[in-house]
């Protein structure tokens, strides 16, 4: 990437694959301080569920600070996007440009959207955040659409409209048994 200001995903394809795994590696934002997010379609990407109840999502941060450890928990039962890595709510868990500061990194696995059943989304990202703490986080999740509908097209992008700067994401099919 390179000043794109998502990254979209329109070749599904039910005769050979069940469930995709994007690949995400040093994703930097062009903005500072910025959440990652999924957003999913039904009509190949002409538009995209963006409803303030279309999606559910929940995850785990798991947070090394100097002296100790914790575990920090985010949901959100009704959102406009999936929140890979939170909601706009907080400044935790955002994703910084600035020098030493990598992108995010892992993968998104989307679960059988070809099903007329709520697709499911399970991830695994790993970023360096610009908050106080300035240390790698880890991130769990998973996710849904809200409606019951064939997912035939995914985007992923920053928040607050921030194009990415640089990274690369790579798309695997996961062949039908």
């Amino acid at each position: 990437f390179s000043g794109a200001s998502n990254y979209t995903f329109t070749a599904f394809d039910s005769s050979k694959y069940d469930v995709y795994v994007f690949m995400l590696i040093n994703v930097i934002c062009a903005d500072d301080a910025r959440h990652l997010q999924m957003l999913t379609s039904t009509d190949g990407g002409s538009s995209y569920d963006t409803g303030a109840s279309d999606y559910n999502w929940a995850l785990t941060r798991c947070a090394v600070q100097t002296s100790d450890s914790g575990v920090i928990g985010d949901f959100d039962a009704d959102d406009a996007s999936i929140g890979l890595t939170g909601s706009d709510s907080g400044g935790a868990n955002v994703i910084g440009s600035a020098a030493g500061e990598h992108g995010v990194s892992g993968q998104i696995w989307c679960h059988n959207p070809a099903s007329t059943q709520n697709t499911q989304f399970t991830w695994n990202l790993m970023f360096q955040a610009n908050t106080p703490e300035s240390v790698v986080q880890p991130i769990s999740g998973g996710g849904q659409r809200s409606s019951a509908a064939d997912v035939d097209a995914i985007k992923i992008q920053f928040s607050s409209s921030s194009n990415i700067e640089s990274g690369e994401i790579n798309a695997y099919g996961v062949k039908n048994s």
